[in-house]
């Protein structure tokens, strides 16, 4: 404050510290006087320009094939920093893109900077294949078949393709042990594999079939052509014969003689031809073994006719008409030189003989046995003459209720529905009274000669079956009936089936005195021909004896209700009918029973008898046809006869060739059709001229498909045969 201005001196002290450095500068001013003062600045700053040291934890390198991410992220790995000023430091991680298809690569870098900016930088690599695709085969042989005894074909190079590695190399792994396959055939598998880099594998196969042989007949075995008598022995043993197989030759199985082709030479002598196959052994599986055939011709000669036996003992049989024909007896022949000669059957009828002396109808059957040489026994003859049988006209609900309908009364013909009601009415009404009621008096329907038109209005019913309320009602009240009906028709199925009933017992009034018994069949059959025959419609068959048309219907009774019937003596028509018209009445209901089982009686007597059928008795079983009237085998040949006309077929059983011998007596164009047991034709044999009183011979051989049992057909005009082949199992 004196001086003024004075001058300053200025001293800095030494830099201290490491990293982190400090400086102080002191400033001193002295006056004139000797007064002196100082002041100081002191600076500090961090001083490193070295960059941090980083140390990395992955492997790197290559890692074989197919790493897992898992193991690809351990080899590149982590890492850590450290600075000589800042310790530890973080670290930024960056990974590559991975490159490459099969062989991948990948770079993770690592990058460590310190506070004052000093960067250090260093990275990891791994490379690795990617290919987990097995490889594909090129050119692997396709599977073949050679011949028995031929050589194998050679192993070939078989290379393949990997979508990583290129073309390989396959490796021929050998070949299977042989195996027997099916029908004699063997075979084995010849393998290969192949293995790219990173370890995919696959496999192939080629199946090498060695096929069967087919067996060759030992020459020196063989039988040569032969002339025998008839019966005169056993076939010679059979020869022999061997099949190839791939270790070494073994015996075929030989089977037969097998006798076809039979040729007629003339009436007692023929020829046949007798093969013999060998088989490959030991395959019951194979359903077409390889097999070999011999044949030989035979010549064979026979003049006697067979012995027939089983003869029916009556020439003359009488059978009821609701009765089945008798089964014809199991009639059997012998021969001296045919083991089975046939025995011919044949019926015809029925013949109608229209009730003339008591006989509806006839049958005429006969018999007569022949060898396969055309020898022939005399032909027994029997006669089977059918009583005349008794027919009944009912109705059901629904053509009572029909004012359209026509009938017949068992007598007249094309009677309306009122027509036929009012007969029934005049029937119940002629006594005297002039009503008839249905229930009992007191409680029941009254019904006159007048009230057709309302049976027709009310029927048919339906509903419940209950008793009548008390109190009688008019029919042709509609106010009184009102509570018998529902949408205007009876509501009581019991009194609808009762009315029903007793408007049939009107039409014939035997029909109430029809017995019922409990436990069996009622049966009865259709008619043939116009209103007021009793004659029964005849059944019909197809030319294999089947059933193609039955007249017969069958029916079962409550049995309930019959035994109740027959337990008060009254198991007829009329005590049905006297127990339901009690029941409409009030009557207590019979243990045991119940008003629908009384009514479904009704109901089946109803329909049995419907618009005109025959009685035809009762029985444990429904009744069925007769068996078939074309012809029945006894023994292996079946023909029918008609008149003079006649068909024989040999051998039969047959192996594969049949002779049918025809004799007519008429010309004409003729016509022979074989079909089997479904009825599907399988050929026609023969169609052409015939001459008459000429043999025919024609010979046929079945094809394989349809060698089985067969129904053979010959017709020529009007006549016709027929007759069963049989085909040994």
């Amino acid at each position: 404050h004196c001086d003024g201005s004075v001058q300053v001196a200025v001293s800095n002290s030494e830099v201290t510290g490491d990293c982190n450095k400090s400086q102080t500068r002191t400033f001193t001013a002295t006056d004139a006087c000797g007064n002196s003062s100082s002041t100081s600045v002191t600076v500090t700053w961090k001083e490193d320009k070295v960059a941090p040291v980083i140390t990395t934890d992955g492997k790197g390198g290559d890692l074989g094939c197919n790493p897992t991410a898992d193991a690809i992220n351990a080899a590149l790995g982590g890492a850590t920093a450290n600075d000589h000023c800042d310790g530890t430091v973080q670290v930024a991680v960056s990974n590559s893109e991975v490159t490459g298809d099969c062989n991948k690569s990948q770079t993770r870098t690592f990058t460590a900077t310190d506070a004052c900016g000093n960067s250090a930088s260093t990275s990891v690599t791994v490379t690795w294949k990617e290919d987990k695709v097995a490889p594909v085969f090129d050119n692997v042989p396709a599977d073949a078949t050679i011949d028995c005894g031929t050589a194998y074909p050679e192993v070939p190079v078989v290379t393949a393709t990997d979508n990583c590695d290129g073309k390989i190399t396959a490796k021929y792994e050998g070949q299977t042990d042989l195996t027997a396959g099916d029908c004699g055939e063997y075979f084995f598998f010849r393998n290969w594999s192949v293995t790219d880099a990173c370890g995919n594998s696959t496999t192939a196969q080629q199946k090498i079939t060695i096929k069967a042989g087919t067996p060759i007949f030992t020459p020196e075995s063989l039988p040569g052509d032969e002339t025998v008598e008839c019966n005169s022995g056993n076939p010679p043993a059979n020869p022999q014969a061997t099949v190839c197989t791939p270790n070494g030759p073994i015996p075929a199985d030989v089977t037969g003689p097998v006798n076809s082709d039979t040729t007629v030479v003339d009436k007692c002598t023929y020829t046949y031809l007798q093969t013999w196959t060998a088989v490959y052994p030991g395959l019951p599986n194979c359903p077409q073994p390889p097999s070999a055939q011999y044949t030989r011709t035979v010549t064979v000669t026979d003049t006697q006719k067979p012995t027939i036996s089983g003869l029916p003992t009556e020439t003359t049989v009488t059978i009821k008409c609701n009765q089945q024909l008798p089964a014809p007896p199991e009639v059997t022949a012998t021969d001296i030189c045919d083991p089975k000669p046939s025995v011919v059957y044949q019926q015809t009828g029925p013949v109608a003989k229209n009730c003339v002396d008591g006989i509806k109808e006839s049958y005429t059957r006969t018999w007569y046995a022949v060898d396969a040489c055309g020898n022939k026994t005399e032909t027994f003859t029997q006669t089977i003459n059918v009583l005349c049988c008794e027919a009944f006209c009912t109705y059901t609900q629904g053509y009572y209720g029909n004012p359209g309908g026509k009938s017949c009364d068992g007598t007249t013909g094309g009677l309306s529905t009122r027509q036929l009601i009012n007969k029934s009415l005049n029937a119940w009404t002629s006594n005297g009274s002039t009503d008839w009621i249905i229930g009992k008096p007191g409680r029941g329907i009254v019904i006159t000669n007048a009230d057709a038109d309302w049976i027709i209005k009310y029927l048919p019913g339906g509903g419940a079956s209950k008793a009548l309320k008390p109190g009688d009602c008019d029919i042709s009240d509609p106010l009184c009936m009102k509570n018998n009906l529902r949408n205007g028709r009876i509501n009581n199925t019991l009194l609808a089936q009762t009315l029903t009933l007793g408007l049939n017992m009107g039409i014939k009034g035997t029909l109430g005195s029809l017995q019922l018994k409990g436990g069996m069949y009622l049966n009865t059959a259709d008619l043939a021909g116009g209103c007021g025959t009793t004659a029964i419609k005849p059944c019909q068959y197809d030319v294999y004896g089947n059933v193609t048309y039955s007249p017969y219907h069958s029916y079962m009774l409550p049995a309930n209700v019959l035994n109740y019937l027959s337990g008060i003596g009254k198991a007829n028509v009329s005590g049905l009918f006297e127990l339901a018209n009690k029941l409409l009445g009030g009557d207590a209901v019979p243990a045991g029973l119940t008003l629908s089982d009384v009514a479904s009686a009704e109901d089946i007597l109803n329909n049995a008898f419907d618009e005109c059928k025959a009685f035809a008795g009762w029985s444990a079983q429904p009744a069925t046809c007769p068996k078939p009237l074309l012809g029945r085998a006894i023994s292996p040949v079946t023909m029918v006869t008609t008149q003079q006309l006649t068909v024989r077929a040999y051998p039969n059983p047959y192996d594969e060739n049949i002779t049918f011998v025809i004799n007519s007596p008429e010309s004409g164009r003729g016509k022979l059709n074989l079909f089997n047991m479904k009825g599907e034709q399988v050929s026609t044999v023969f169609d052409g001229n015939v001459e008459a009183n000429k043999t025919l011979t024609v010979t046929y051989k079945v094809p394989p498909l349809h060698r089985t049992s067969l129904v053979y057909h010959f017709q020529i005009g009007k006549k016709i045969e027929t007759g069963k082949l049989v085909r040994p199992n």
